[in-house]
């Protein structure tokens, strides 16, 4: 296709000619990308969007790199004529060609010989992992199919296997549209706790205050008499013997506590 400067007018009207092969996710004469996690079932997924495109009346070309394919073999349409399977293979034990290089060579046969304009690719990543150098990064086949895809302006569907935000970030540059197919994380819980409703039947616990217990003087003071009546003198005899069972208390009292230090 050769360079063609167009008026604002011209570029509208091309742009109204724009057909949507799958909903208003993949656009004729475009890449879609179409990506999960390694361990989720994409294959089905891309065949479902390969039978609908095929019974719109557009030719398609499954191209069966996973070899999956013969796991859905009862939902293929028998009558269906649009829809065509392609599995890239090496001619034999001496052909050193390499693996990437033999899947374009089928995409660029079916264009020129076939007439065949639109394609879904199941996997770019298996692409890579069957290919050696510079072919064994997914990030330069889809560069490849991005070349190709202006080359012929054809329609390409690429389903691949994103494990991390990072890969997919660095295949996004290649594609105009993606289809994520992932299932949808579960919510985080909130980490602010909620108050737990009161049972009617629970009986409130409550919290039982032990006193603490006073200070127990050192000596106990002589009582004082009573009003009006006159303060008797203790002898030295009595106050003796008071001070003694003073004494013994204390070592009594100071035994008793010991035990709980």
């Amino acid at each position: 296709m050769k360079n063609i400067f167009l008026s604002s007018k011209q570029l509208f009207e091309e742009i109204g000619k724009v057909v949507n092969l799958y909903k208003n996710l993949w656009r004729e004469r475009t890449i879609c990308l179409l990506h999960a996690h390694r361990e989720t079932p994409k294959t089905d997924r891309a065949l479902d969007i390969a039978l609908e495109v095929a019974a719109a009346g557009r030719k398609t070309l499954y191209v069966n790199v996973d070899r999956k394919i013969n796991l859905y073999a009862d939902r293929l349409p028998l009558s269906s004529s649009n829809l065509l399977f392609a599995t890239p293979n090496f001619d034999g034990p001496d052909d050193s060609r390499d693996y990437a290089d033999i899947v374009f060579e089928l995409i660029e046969m079916a264009v020129k010989e076939h007439q065949i304009d639109t394609f879904v690719i199941d996997s770019v990543s298996r692409i890579a992992a069957l290919s050696t150098g510079r072919n064994a990064s997914v990030k330069r086949i889809m560069k490849r199919l991005s070349i190709m895809q202006m080359r012929y302006d054809i329609s390409i569907l690429v389903v691949a296997h994103i494990d991390s935000k990072a890969s997919l970030r660095s295949l996004l540059d290649f594609v105009d549209s993606q289809i994520d197919i992932n299932p949808p994380k579960p919510e985080k819980k909130s980490r602010t706790k909620s108050k737990t409703p009161t049972d009617p039947e629970e009986k409130p616990t409550e919290s039982v205050e032990t006193p603490t217990p006073a200070a127990t003087p050192a000596f106990e003071a002589t009582p004082a008499a009573p009003a009006g009546q006159p303060t008797i003198p203790m002898s030295r005899a009595e106050r003796r013997r008071r001070e003694r069972e003073q004494a013994k208390l204390l070592r009594r009292r100071g035994a008793y506590y010991a035990r709980f230090v």
